[in-house]
């Protein structure tokens, strides 16, 4: 997993887990999320799509 950039210092693995829940139960659009969390589109579609805060890599490095 990619290191997180530090203009995600305030996003947490529980956020990104929201994002992503939000994003896959079809709740938000990436942009009505973005505006939510204060990020970018992009940075949205990074989470989601496992580039950044991926939750398997996450759940691998605790188990260790």
């Amino acid at each position: 997993m990619r290191k997180p950039m530090s203009k995600y210092r305030h996003m947490t693995r529980e956020k990104a887990e929201e994002i992503r829940k939000a994003y896959f139960s079809r709740e938000l659009t990436q942009k009505q999320l973005a505006a939510k969390y204060a990020i970018s589109q992009a940075a949205v579609c990074r989470i989601i799509s496992g580039y950044t805060w991926n939750a398997r890599e996450a759940h691998r490095s605790r188990a260790g």
